[in-house]
């Protein structure tokens, strides 16, 4: 048997994952429950939702587990600022860039690009940064229409200028 090695008596813990990962297997494991699990469908190899509600389980050590329905997608409900206490080591960093709203890419005096270069920031952690600021900032240009109208003139203005640039190149 598995047993709650990580969790201690009087722990709460929760399973969370798509449908068909096996959260209710394990939980059924850890807890000695027999709930219902299901196949895997093999037509798309998504599992069945067997588990609709969440349930509470107790563990033989005394702990207690949250077994939870399935889910497809799992969304982010942070500001792009609030990425920085999740990242406190390129917060840090971005702070010494030469532009305040460098978005480390290819701006000049870039102190991020400079630390990742140099090794000080893992290429694993700045991916999962860019990934959850991009959904950050896609979750508030849905929220707020004005943010929305925004960002579209902003790449109006973008377009007009490289179409200009290409005309006057005599293209």
């Amino acid at each position: 048997m598995y047993g709650l090695i990580v969790c201690s008596p009087s722990t709460l813990a929760a399973l969370l994952g798509s449908s068909g990962a096996g959260k209710s297997t394990i939980a059924n494991a850890l807890t000695g429950s027999a709930f219902a699990t299901g196949e895997v469908r093999e037509s798309d190899s998504r599992g069945r939702h067997t588990t609709t509600a969440r349930m509470l389980m107790a563990a033989p050590n005394g702990a207690w587990l949250i077994d939870t329905p399935g889910m497809r997608e799992f969304g982010l409900l942070a500001s792009e600022s609030s990425l920085d206490s999740g990242f406190p080591e390129i917060a840090a960093v971005a702070g010494q860039c030469r532009f305040a709203d460098c978005g480390h890419e290819q701006e000049p005096g870039c102190a991020v690009r400079t630390a990742l270069e140099e090794g000080r920031i893992s290429p694993g952690r700045w991916m999962s940064y860019m990934k959850l600021q991009r959904e950050a900032r896609h979750h508030m240009l849905e929220a707020d229409v004005s943010a929305q109208r925004a960002e579209k003139q902003k790449w109006k203005a973008i377009h007009k200028a490289n179409k200009r640039m290409y005309r006057d190149r005599g293209h």
